[in-house]
């Protein structure tokens, strides 16, 4: 039996019984297309005259350069590209630029070249003798230094004040500390002696001494490579000596 899919000239003439016809109303009828736009043109009946135009042989024509190559090229200086000789024509690429010898160690910048700036428009062109920083021959000579105090030296000295008593007697607590637990006496030491120096005004130079001593023990304990410290009771015996210098410090009237 020929189905739908072997074309239309299988498919039957009338329609079978199967199929009922639907009762619709027709299809609304559309207004007529308008077009937007006004259509095309209608074709030209002729041509006017037009006016006259450039000839062709002069379009896109660029005149030719009239320098001639063999000429060297003027270069336009600044003021960072200009030489010395700048103010008296163009510098001469194969003459190099004027240095002045100076020491590697000398940090000073090296004296002025060239001649002098003009003065500004409307000065009267009379100018202050040279300043002390000016060496004999008017080039420039670097400032004298100032000298400022160091605090602590006899210049300036420190006011000890409640906060340096307080770290001393944590000092002072830190080996004791290491007294009591001699394995940890050169740890408590170095810790002990880095606190001290934050106290040098009251304490002097025992922060120093602390804390050679303590890492001079960490030391020692690292080249043992975990074999028994021999010395526990050397720096033990340094960590209370250290811990009564911290106390007697700390409790030192004003």
């Amino acid at each position: 039996m020929a189905t739908w899919k072997d074309g239309a000239a299988y498919a039957p003439v009338e329609r079978p019984e199967g199929f009922a016809t639907p009762v619709t109303e027709p299809l609304p009828a559309g207004e007529p297309y308008r077009p937007e736009t006004p259509g095309p043109l209608a074709h030209p009946t002729g041509f006017g005259p037009m006016p006259p135009q450039q000839p062709l042989h002069l379009i896109g024509d660029k005149p030719a350069s009239a320098r001639d190559p063999k000429d060297a090229f003027t270069v336009a200086s600044s003021l960072l590209t200009a030489g010395p000789d700048g103010a008296h024509g163009p510098r001469n690429p194969r003459t190099p630029f004027p240095t002045t010898v100076q020491s590697a160690l000398d940090t000073s910048p090296p004296p002025p070249t060239g001649d002098p700036l003009p003065p500004p428009p409307g000065a009267s062109g009379h100018f202050p003798p040279p300043s002390p920083a000016r060496g004999p021959e008017g080039a420039w000579a670097p400032p004298p230094p100032v000298m400022v105090p160091y605090s602590g030296s006899a210049g300036t000295p420190v006011p000890v004040t409640d906060s340096h008593r307080v770290l001393a007697r944590v000092a002072a607590g830190l080996c004791f500390v290491g007294f009591v637990v001699g394995s940890t006496s050169a740890f408590m030491l170095l810790a002990a002696g880095i606190i001290g120096l934050r106290t040098k005004p009251l304490t002097k130079a025992l922060g120093y001494m602390a804390t050679s001593v303590g890492a001079a023990g960490l030391l020692v304990q690292w080249m043992l490579d975990g074999q028994p410290f021999p010395f526990t009771a050397l720096w033990a015996t340094m960590s209370l000596a250290c811990c009564l210098g911290f106390l007697v410090f700390s409790l030192k009237p004003r």
